[in-house]
């Protein structure tokens, strides 16, 4: 008798990035490493040689390889948008807006009042599970937030726009008091 069910502990589904493009051009993952003040370079780089990202790593797929070494960049720009300005304690690395001219979100940004006027496109609602103490993978159901989507355009301002970057990833916008470099000053909306 056929079923449309699946066999328990079989692979449903999968997906499978390829390191070879069309015309066997070879493809990879480029990014950036924003250290948190104390954190060891050499430690960070041994991680990032043994990562693997995605659902089928038992399967030995999503093995990332690091070519080469990381570079520092310092306050330079990122995502050809944004320049690092230090790190906020308890809060983490702020990121201040470098371009006058409209510029596109390169992460999800929390939508709040602090940002509703400086930013048009699509919202997502970001919900997920997390780790949960001694429960274990997936047993904490994260909050959901209304996030502006990678994508959404920067309207021109005036003075830049300041953010922090939560540890998921997220970004939130950071009060135009937020001083970097891990010096004084108050967030704007504090978690």
């Amino acid at each position: 008798m056929a079923t449309f069910s699946a066999e328990d502990g079989a692979l449903h589904e999968s997906e499978y990035l390829t390191p070879v493009g069309r015309g066997r051009k070879r493809l990879g993952f480029q990014g950036y490493v924003l250290l948190s003040e104390g954190l060891d370079a050499r430690q960070v780089t041994e991680v990032l040689r043994t990562c693997q990202v995605g659902a089928d790593r038992r399967y030995g797929w999503g093995r990332l390889q690091l070519l080469g070494e990381l570079e520092e960049c310092g306050r330079g720009e990122l995502f050809g948008c944004v320049r690092s300005n230090g790190s906020y304690p308890g809060r983490g690395p702020v990121l201040e807006s470098c371009v006058a001219a409209p510029w596109y979100l390169p992460a999800h940004l929390e939508c709040e009042a602090a940002n509703y006027e400086q930013f048009e496109g699509e919202l997502e609602a970001l919900s997920g599970r997390d780790w949960c103490g001694e429960r274990g993978p997936g047993k904490k159901v994260v909050k959901a937030k209304l996030c502006w989507a990678p994508g959404s355009r920067a309207r021109p301002s005036k003075a830049p726009l300041r953010f922090w970057i939560e540890p998921q990833g997220v970004w939130r916008s950071a009060g135009g008091d937020c001083a970097g470099g891990g010096g004084g000053g108050s967030m704007a909306d504090p978690l």
